[in-house]
């Protein structure tokens, strides 16, 4: 069994061909092989997608196509991002930490050649014991 749907996500239509993989058994076409042929179209995980059809969110991924409505050459719309927002903020605070610990590697260098040139004794000693504290 197949169907023909068109998936319509943001400006972009995808002609998708849902079929019923081999190794199963049942032959209806379910929402989930419809998410999953989405997913290969557009690239945004199912977990991260929207698929609605009249007005209707196709939620459960056991429900037959023909059950929720669904017929040869319908328009179908998703909703969804490629990443998820957790990834973003994941991405977001690793960013951050690098761009800290850029920060602290120039301090550090800074820190190390005034005290190299204390060590080699460009600093007169009297001033040496002011200017550690202030490292």
């Amino acid at each position: 069994a197949s169907m023909k749907i068109t998936l319509v996500h943001g400006s972009q239509k995808h002609n998708i061909d849902v079929c019923v993989p081999e190794d199963e058994v049942n032959n209806a076409l379910r929402v989930e092989h419809l998410a999953l042929v989405a997913w290969k179209a557009t690239g945004v995980p199912v977990q991260n997608q929207r698929l609605i059809y009249k007005g209707k969110s196709l939620k459960d991924p056991e429900k037959t196509l023909e059950e929720m409505g669904l017929k040869d050459g319908v328009k179908v719309m998703m909703i969804g991002k490629k990443h998820n927002p957790e990834e973003e903020a994941e991405l977001r605070s690793l960013e951050e930490v690098d761009r800290a610990q850029e920060e602290v590697e120039k301090k550090l260098a800074v820190i190390s050649d005034e005290l190299e040139g204390m060590e080699q004794g460009f600093l007169e000693e009297a001033l040496v014991t002011e200017a550690l504290p202030k490292l």
